[in-house]
């Protein structure tokens, strides 16, 4: 009887600590494939004499790092969300433009320069002189796989 008491024990304990021999291990987490580095950027309206649709410019470079033995290619940084610093909300998104092809070797790192472009509407108000962030999407294969917060920029305006 203390046998079949013990095998039963041992038998839900197995399934109560999950011993399914065809689920992964818990540690084992996707593998990154590129990484992004915020290197440098800004953000600008020109108000001068009279605004356009979309008076706002923005660039910035940043720094793409493959990190897989493989070489990928359609890795690019297609928009930003622009962020209010203080408070901490959404103003907008913007979408960038490049003449980088996208293409990282084995275990190389790219720079990359990215522009706005314009979008011919108003986007959103241009908060002149605070503090913004943008909220980059890196993707592979047009599918969304990294995001990259800048450091904090003021938003220029000229008037």
């Amino acid at each position: 009887m203390f046998h079949r008491i013990l095998g039963v024990c041992a038998i839900l304990g197995a399934v109560a600590l999950g011993c399914d021999e065809d689920r992964a291990p818990v540690d084992s987490a996707p593998v990154q494939e590129f990484e992004l580095r915020f290197l440098s950027g800004w953000i600008r309206a020109n108000l001068m004499p009279v605004a356009p649709p979309d008076p706002i410019s923005a660039k910035a470079i940043i720094e793409a790092s493959n990190l897989t033995s493989d070489t990928l290619s359609q890795v690019s940084i297609p928009w930003a969300d622009v962020i209010l610093a203080d408070p901490n909300r959404t103003l907008g998104r913007i979408e960038f433009a490049t003449s980088w092809s996208g293409l990282l070797a084995a275990h190389e790192t790219d720079t990359v320069a990215v522009n706005k472009v314009d979008a011919g509407t108003k986007l959103f108000d241009p908060p002149c002189g605070q503090k913004v962030l943008f909220k980059f999407m890196g993707q592979l294969d047009r599918e969304d796989v990294s995001v990259l917060y800048s450091d904090t920029l003021t938003f220029e305006c000229f008037e």
